[in-house]
């Protein structure tokens, strides 16, 4: 498996970890700040706004659609595993 493309993103700071298994539909609508994690099947589908020194954990899903708006982690923000963000 050959990872989730960091280039797609709208914005990606350094030192930025993504899992191989996360699936981001709309890359053209996620910024991520500096040392950021991304853990394990972590799946979005709407607009991610995330801060620098943020973790996402794994098996985690935020999710909306385009048209929903933006979910923001602002800074040193951190979620555990199995989150479910629901945007509507």
């Amino acid at each position: 498996m050959t990872g989730f493309s960091k280039h797609l993103l709208k914005e990606c700071g350094c030192d930025v970890r993504i899992a191989p298994s996360v699936v981001i539909t709309h890359p053209d609508l996620v910024c991520i700040g500096d040392h950021v994690a991304i853990d394990d099947f972590v799946y979005v589908s709407t607009g991610l706004s995330i801060g620098k020194y943020s973790h996402i954990g794994p098996h985690s899903s935020i999710i909306g659609g385009p048209a929903t708006g933006t979910f923001a982690a602002w800074l040193f923000t951190s979620t555990p595993y199995w989150v479910r963000v629901r945007l509507s």
